[in-house]
Order: structure tokens, then sequence, then C-alpha cells
């Protein structure tokens, strides 16, 4: 009989661990909550610190205009962060304008902003570092290599020209940010 008044003790403390270690392996919800203030050499220097957490950086966004994105901090790290958009983000179109003003791609030219989203470190997949995007704020954007009517025009930007390949013969059938 003592046996048995011990067995719901063990059963309740059993399931209070379980739960827990259930919830701390839950992502971290950005609703609600401010985000981490750091930098993107940080949170690649310090991945698991930084996994499933709400975070924020400021980084220059790269593209080869077809298919591959990455934020970036090239004067202080030689790594990047996978950026993951989702089905709407405020900021996207100036995103995808700056991307195919004058040409696809971001060579010869500079977007950055303040990236916000929750950071997911993956040590055994391609990319290792990613972020899925919640906001982007103060986006900038120059070009040095643009006609005259487009340098250094963040607010007005054209609307983007038509990529020359067809989106159709692409990988994942979209153009822009999101033909990850």
């Amino acid at each position: 009989m003592a046996m048995w008044t011990h067995r719901p003790i063990r059963l309740l403390v059993l399931l209070a661990l379980a739960s827990f270690a259930q919830s701390s392996a839950t992502p971290v919800s950005a609703q609600g909550r401010k985000p981490i203030m750091t930098t993107l050499c940080s949170i690649v220097d310090n991945p698991r610190k930084y996994d499933r957490r709400f975070v924020q950086f400021a980084a220059h966004y790269e593209s080869d205009g077809i298919e591959h994105s990455i934020l970036v901090d090239e004067s202080k790290c030689k790594w990047g962060i996978a950026p993951r958009f989702p089905e709407h983000l405020v900021g996207e179109e100036e995103l995808e304008r700056a991307i195919y003003v004058d040409h696809p791609g971001t060579q010869g030219k500079v977007i950055s902003a303040m990236w916000t989203g929750v950071f997911q470190y993956h040590p055994r997949q391609i990319p290792r570092w990613v972020l899925q995007l919640r906001r982007m704020d103060d986006f900038r954007f120059t070009c040095d290599d643009c006609s005259e009517l487009h340098k250094d025009d963040p607010i007005h930007l054209p609307e983007p020209s038509p990529p020359k390949w067809p989106p159709s013969t692409q990988r994942g059938g979209t153009d822009g940010p999101r033909g990850l």
C-alpha cells in the first residue's frame, strides 16, 4: 500500500518535468515582446544563446535577384544570416523595388535596415543561421551603379523592371526576396 501512495506523486513530478521540457523547447513568441537588441556578429558568434529568440539588429541585405539572399555585416564578421520572409512584411515593396532598380540583385547597391524576427540555429543544415522576419525598419537604399535617375532615392523608387528571365523557370516559381 505504501507503494501506491507514492506512485501518484511520482507521476505528477514526471508530468511537471515533461511539461517544463516541452515549454523550454517551444520557440519564443514574437508577439507582445520586445526584441533583444544585438548585432549580427554576436548572433553568429553565439547561435545557441540566441536560438529561438526574438532579436533585432542592423544589417545589409544582399541578393542575386533570383533566389538567394543573406543579411550581412561585412565590416565586422564574415558570416551572414538567411532571411525568411513571411506572407506579408511591412516594407517588402520597397525592398523588391530596390532589388530590381536598374538591374536584378544587389551588386553595386547598398540595402540596409533594422531587421527584427525570431532567430533559428540549425547546426546540421544549410543555411545554418536563419531569421524568421517579423519587421523591417529604417530601410535605406543607395546605388552607385544605377542611372542618375535612381541614385540615392529610397522613398520614390520607380516600379521595378520585370526580370529578363521568365519567373516560371526559377526555382520555386517566384522572384524577389521570397524566391528562396
